[in-house]
């Protein structure tokens, strides 16, 4: 992935969007995050956040990892 680099199109199931050394992914469902989290957290990423937005119907789970060398513990 890219720096400070926003991977959306209109036809993407989720959001993806890095920063730097961290990538932000907004997710639309509960199952959608649990695949996301399995799938970035097992590869060596840290996860540093979780957001979840609540507009009437429709739930959004937003979560940040950082790219880790897994060398380096992260320290919150």
């Amino acid at each position: 992935m890219e720096s400070d680099t926003i991977y959306n199109h209109v036809d993407n199931l989720i959001y993806i969007k890095s920063e730097g050394n961290r990538i932000v992914v907004i997710c639309n469902t509960k199952d959608q995050m649990d695949l996301v989290h399995e799938k970035f957290y097992n590869s060596g990423n840290q996860l540093v956040d979780v957001e979840i937005w609540d507009d009437d119907e429709e739930q959004k789970w937003i979560v940040t990892y950082q790219v880790t060398d897994s060398k380096t513990p992260i320290l919150n």
